[in-house]
């Protein structure tokens, strides 16, 4: 195979999905979403609990877990743990009631108030980086491969929304030539490689029995063009990239809730990166909630 040009993968390698918003004058949200081969998103609105609802059922449930009357000692199990932990269920109280996120009932009773938000939901996405793969004796020319090792998944919302993902996955073989199974582009010097198993071509042909009387096959020595993506020492590490930036307190006395990031599906790549950041702005109280199977 002679490559006199160019062969080129990796088109759909990154995918990117911005999200942004408007409201009018009923505060009603608008969201928008840009990018690269951005993957689809679907809007709605749904009850939410807030983060402090959260940690007061943990702390409640765990309260529980820990009440048990030991009769020998006449005390509780553990009774650090449960002052800890009624401790806790009272300062969450306090908190949700100076947020608002809860009402005093005329019995003392602390009653929280559930609150609705705008979600979107990320639908699941892959984003690869093709392999090249070429079957033939001889693999020469002076051409180019542009088989990029990396790929990017980037969702960035700068909304107020709870953000659900539904799966983002990288392969962990992405990009690279292989020549009759041969990954010549995990080593610097693919022409290197390239010629060798071209000798072992030009050997197995040059000795076959029924060979007689067909002149040999001379070895050609190759001068392909490597891009710096496509080689490993330079290729970039696959990258996915989930955020929330949106300080939804700033600017406004309203009691907005701080948005969650959940994920729903699987987030895989295992040769690159992971990034998950719900905004670290002081005050922020926004979850990362995976919902992850157990595995056997």
């Amino acid at each position: 195979m002679i490559n006199d040009g160019t062969v080129k993968t990796g088109a759909n390698r990154v995918k990117t999905l911005t999200l942004d918003y408007t409201y009018d004058a009923n505060y009603d949200v608008t969201i928008t979403g840009s990018g690269v081969s951005s993957p689809g998103f679907t809007v709605a609105t749904q009850d939410v609990d807030s983060s402090l609802l959260k940690a007061l059922n943990d702390a409640r449930a765990n309260l529980q877990l820990y009440k048990i009357w030991n009769t020998a000692t006449n005390n509780w199990v553990n009774p650090d743990l449960v002052t800890f932990y009624e401790n806790e269920i009272d300062r969450i109280e306090q908190e949700m009631l100076a947020e608002g996120l809860a009402t005093l009932e005329s019995d003392g009773t602390i009653l929280p108030i559930r609150q609705q938000a705008v979600t979107v939901t990320v639908d699941a996405t892959t984003a690869q980086a093709g392999r090249t793969r070429v079957l033939t004796d001889q693999l020469v020319g002076s051409g180019t491969f542009d088989a990029p090792r990396d790929a990017e998944i980037e969702i960035i919302n700068n909304t107020p929304a709870f953000l659900i993902i539904n799966g983002l996955e990288i392969p962990e073989v992405n990009g690279g030539l292989f020549f009759n199974g041969i990954e010549v582009t995990a080593d610097t010097a693919p022409n290197t490689l390239i010629e060798a198993e071209n000798q072992v071509s030009v050997d197995k042909d040059n000795n076959h029995p029924d060979i007689a009387g067909v002149p040999e096959v001379t070895l050609i020595v190759p001068t392909l063009q490597f891009t710096a993506e496509t080689l490993a020492a330079s290729g970039g590490v696959p990258e996915i990239t989930i955020q929330n930036t949106l300080n939804v307190r700033e600017g406004t006395t309203a009691i907005v809730p701080w948005p969650d990031i959940t994920i729903n599906g699987p987030v895989l790549n295992l040769r690159g990166n992971l990034t998950i950041n719900n905004l670290p702005a002081a005050g922020a109280t926004g979850d990362v909630v995976i919902n992850a199977r157990s595995m056997p």
